[in-house]
């Protein structure tokens, strides 16, 4: 890795590379490297690459950023817990969509179950990338700290999601689950919602 900062107290210049050799190229080969980029940032941090910025090819070489998987979950029960339940899950890799889905889970459904629902199901999505690191972000205390481990599980009616959810996690090199407010959930929400008035809609006669 190389680290290049230059200018005032204010202002640093980084450039960040990894360098993997092609398997075809001269190992004992001299590569002239250029970085991925330079980038400016005022305060010391470490800014987001852009996707032109993650991968970049030159005499054999190749320059990479480890993707990271970063998944908003969110359950529903309306008008009442028990109730109508949806789910929702939004999914990024490197910042950039990748997934998204709704629906309707179940009535009557407690907000717990509806949750875990969106989990299991958003896990499912992204199996064929769970080699990459996974951040599950929920704004669910109960979820978060009890697929942590933080929280005991006690009986209701969500056990048998939380198991399921559970198992799922063993098929994931790096998966860690953090805690959001409301406020940074709310594409999941909305989408929980939307889900709640589609289903209300379509059970009105016609």
């Amino acid at each position: 890795m190389l680290l290049v900062l230059a200018g005032n107290a204010r202002v640093r210049v980084l450039a960040f590379m990894v360098l993997i050799v092609h398997p075809q190229a001269n190992p004992r080969a001299s590569y002239q490297l250029s970085p991925v980029s330079v980038l400016r940032c005022r305060h010391g941090g470490l800014p987001e690459l852009t996707p032109r910025q993650r991968h970049y090819s030159e005499d054999g070489a190749r320059l990479v950023q480890i993707m990271t998987i970063e998944m908003f979950t969110d359950g529903l029960a309306e008008p009442r817990n028990p109730g109508i339940g949806t789910y929702a899950y939004v999914i990024y890799r490197n910042g950039e969509p990748l997934a998204q889905d709704s629906g309707f889970v179940g009535d009557p459904v407690s907000n717990n179950e509806a949750e875990y629902e969106a989990l299991i199901r958003g896990l499912n999505a992204i199996l064929s990338y769970s080699a990459e690191k996974v951040v599950v972000m929920s704004d669910s205390q109960l979820l978060v700290n009890q697929m942590s481990g933080k929280w005991k599980v006690k009986k209701g009616a969500y056990k048998e999601r939380f198991l399921k959810a559970k198992r799922l996690t063993e098929s994931f090199k790096s998966l860690e689950f953090r805690w959001i407010p409301r406020g940074m959930n709310a594409k999941a929400d909305a989408l929980t919602k939307a889900a709640y008035y589609s289903y209300l809609q379509a059970k009105r006669p016609r």
